[in-house]
This record gives C-alpha cells, sequence and structure tokens, in this order.
C-alpha cells in the first residue's frame, strides 16, 4: 500500500489537532501549514536582490493604499476624487472583463473581484499581499540574521522555521499561546504544541532537538498571533488580520477606512 505523501501526513496530523479543514486544489499543498523550505540562496548577491525587490513590493503596495485611502482621506478634495474616480474604475474594469470566456480558476476568481467592486476589492488583495510580502520579509531577514551575518555555524534554520510556522497556526486555531517542556522521567515533550511539533519533524524528516526549535520559535510570538484583533474584517476575508504582520503603524487607519466603506460593495 502506498504510504501517504508528507503533505498528506501534515494535514492529518493538523485535522486531528484543530478539526477537519478542505483541501485547497488550486494550491497543491496542505493549507494548515507551509512546510516547504525556505529558499536558500547560492550567493548574498541573491539574496539581497530578492530581499530589494520585497522591500519594493510592500513599499510599493502601501503607495497604492495610501493614496488612494490614506492619503488626506477625510480632506473635501479627496472625497470628491474618490467619488468620481472609484465608480468610473469599476465601470473600466467590467468593460474590460464583459465578453471574457471563463476558461480557468484563475478567471473566475478575477471576474468575482471585477463583479463585487474592482475598486474596492482590490484593496483588499492588496492588503492580503503586503501581508504575504511581510511574511516573506521576516523569514529573509532572519536569513540575514542566521547565514549572512554569522561568523559560526547556524542553527538547523528549516527546524526553527517549522517551529515558527507551526507555533503560529497552534496560537491562531487554539486561542492561545503554545508552550513547549519535557516530561519529568524522560525527554518527550509534555505539551500539546511540543508532541505535535516532535510529529511534524518526524514526517519531514527534520534532525533537530524540538525542545530547542519550539523555545527559540514561542518568544517571537506577539499577542496578535493567538489574539487577532481584525478578524472580523470584511467578514473575514482577510483571515487572520492584516495588523498581526504589518509592524507598520500608518497602516491601521487605512484598514480601519477599507472597513468603513465595505457598505459600499454592490450585493
Amino acid at each position: 500500500m502506498e504510504q501517504p505523501s508528507k503533505v498528506d501526513q501534515v494535514h492529518a496530523l493538523c485535522e486531528e489537532l484543530f478539526g477537519d479543514r478542505p483541501r485547497n486544489f488550486l494550491s497543491g499543498g496542505s493549507p494548515f501549514i507551509d512546510i516547504s523550505r525556505p529558499n536558500f540562496h547560492d550567493s548574498k548577491s541573491e539574496f539581497l536582490l530578492e530581499l530589494k525587490a520585497v522591500k519594493a513590493v510592500i513599499g510599493h503596495c502601501e503607495g497604492i493604499l495610501f493614496q488612494l485611502v490614506g492619503q488626506d482621506r477625510d480632506a473635501p478634495p479627496h472625497v470628491e476624487m474618490m467619488d468620481r474616480l472609484e465608480p468610473v474604475i469599476n465601470l473600466y474594469a467590467l468593460q474590460g472583463s464583459g465578453s471574457a470566456r471563463i476558461n480557468s480558476p484563475n478567471d473566475l476568481a478575477v471576474r468575482n473581484v471585477v463583479d463585487t467592486g474592482f475598486h474596492h476589492s482590490s484593496l483588499l488583495v492588496i492588503i492580503r499581499m503586503i501581508e504575504a510580502y511581510r511574511r516573506r520579509l521576516a523569514e529573509l531577514k532572519q536569513q540575514e540574521a542566521d547565514f549572512w551575518n554569522v561568523s559560526n555555524r547556524p542553527p538547523n534554520y528549516y527546524a526553527r522555521t517549522i517551529a515558527l510556522r507551526f507555533a503560529r497556526l497552534f496560537a491562531q486555531e487554539r486561542g492561545i499561546k503554545p508552550t513547549i517542556g519535557t516530561v519529568s522521567d524522560g525527554n518527550h515533550p509534555s505539551t500539546d504544541y511540543g508532541r505535535a511539533l516532535e510529529d511534524l519533524f518526524r514526517i519531514l524528516g527534520i534532525k533537530a532537538n524540538v525542545r530547542s526549535a519550539g523555545e527559540w520559535a514561542i518568544p517571537q510570538l506577539v499577542e496578535a498571533d493567538w489574539n487577532p484583533p481584525l478578524n472580523h474584517l470584511s467578514g473575514g476575508l482577510l483571515g487572520m488580520g492584516f495588523e498581526k504582520v504589518s509592524t507598520g503603524a500608518t497602516i491601521s487607519p487605512v484598514v480601519h477606512e477599507l472597513m468603513k466603506t465595505e457598505k459600499k460593495v454592490p450585493k
């Protein structure tokens, strides 16, 4: 009998802990947790090129949000401009896709964005994009500290990455900060997080000390990981919440402005 794939085993492990969740056939992986290895670079120039690109994408996306939502958003000239601009942009988007055939899930996704109010829906997509790129930026900064700015042997970075990703998932699903420890009569984990992380390491073939990886990962969490402030935004459309990843204090007004305009989206 064929052995389940690593993705299937991870999915089963997470379902046992957190309950059933449908698989995302578009992603081709487990919807619970990313188990891929971080993208290690062959040279520092490759690393710096990606770091520069990720920072630029975040900056440009934030620039779009502030230009359309956060830049003098309450001033009468800005309000009047947006009252003129938004319906025109929505109309142009509809005209551009009116005769387009739906031949793939991507076509359907884009059409849904257009049909639900292109201008507003695009801003929500941009927020999601910033969230994803900020996660990658956090990983790149950790890689920089672990691999490009050290003179000694780095730790098992894959073990730490998985431990941190799983700690965030555990916090989000359980609504509590995970803990880790070992039983008094052996070296086995004594908490749900620790035992599950041990199983996860076994599935992924990670040969590292579970407790050490967990003790490094848990302090990296912030309260928003287990108590997200914006889970209600757009009826859950933003999933884990924008402020949870963004460390910039300037993003919050944009999110709240989008919440105020949510009612304008056509039904």
